[in-house]
């Protein structure tokens, strides 16, 4: 269902509540250094590259920044970056984290979530509603769905889910506003419609 799916995506959220008591909220950084949200030229993305979770995303952006030869990124490859103790302190992660940004900023957040898909690291955009609209994956799908209404070309999301024997139907056209005020005042009979003005009430 719809509800399993959104519960799936609070992550641990669930276990922090019922095994701690405490209720996880958005953060911008982590612990963790190579983890949390970095800048862009248009925004925001947000890389899971330490070594707490998938250990192979920080080594795989450890080689793609120094690839593309980001000023510190041959100082990662330091053994002290895989000693936890060392990443669990303030400066690893204001180190780490500056070298990353450095990378990201100069670059869309398109173009940075395109070079770490290509390179095994997780990360997403920061989106916002109108970048939904250039989502390579949503365009793909085809799954906005173009309306005609008030005389002009609007866009509206289409179904959260697709079935392979019911497939969605062609939206038929909006009506005006108060196109069909009458016809369903009359279907109504009236009852319990208050009148509108110069509108005779009839029992």
């Amino acid at each position: 269902s719809i509800q399993e799916c959104v519960a799936h995506t609070l992550e641990n959220a669930i276990q922090f509540y019922t095994a701690e008591g405490v209720v996880r909220g958005r953060t911008k950084g982590r612990l963790d250094p190579g983890a949390g949200v970095f800048p862009c030229s248009d925004g925001e993305i947000f890389l899971m590259a330490g070594l707490s979770m998938i250990s192979s995303s920080w080594h795989n952006l450890v080689a793609l920044l120094r690839a593309d030869g980001t000023p510190g990124a041959e100082g990662l490859i330091d053994p002290k970056w895989v000693d936890p103790a060392w990443r669990r302190t303030p400066e690893a992660r204001d180190t780490a984290n500056a070298i990353i940004a450095h990378f990201t900023a100069t670059r869309t957040k398109n173009q940075v979530y395109d070079l770490t898909q290509q390179h095994q690291i997780l990360s997403a955009p920061m989106n916002k509603v109108g970048d939904l609209f250039e989502n390579a994956q949503l365009k793909f799908l085809n799954w906005f769905i173009d309306q005609q209404w008030e005389g002009r070309t609007t866009t509206w999301p289409g179904p959260p889910v697709r079935m392979s024997e019911t497939p969605r139907l062609s939206p038929g056209r909006i009506a005006k506003t108060g196109e069909d005020t009458e016809a369903i005042i009359t279907a109504l009979g009236n009852a319990g419609v208050p009148s509108s003005p110069g509108r005779t009430q009839h029992g």
